[in-house]
């Protein structure tokens, strides 16, 4: 799967990190709205390079998981 491009710059879609990374929407749609991987363009797009997209998301696995001890006990 290749990334979009738009004006010579490389874009990923919500719906193309969902699925390249094995995630859920609201994952996906946490990286794009945090836009701590690239630019957010208005198409819905996310300029990225995909070792930032991994460490992000097993960041956010991690918080999630603490959050759900916290819970629990």
């Amino acid at each position: 799967m290749k990334p979009n491009t738009i004006h010579k710059r490389q874009y990923w879609t919500p719906q193309q990190i969902m699925d390249l990374f094995g995630i859920g929407r609201t994952l996906a749609y946490d990286l794009i709205r945090d836009g701590e991987l690239g630019p957010v363009i208005k198409v819905g797009g996310l300029r990225v390079h995909r070792g930032g997209i991994v460490q992000f998301i097993e960041r956010k696995e991690a918080e999630m998981a603490a959050e759900l001890d916290q819970r629990l006990l």
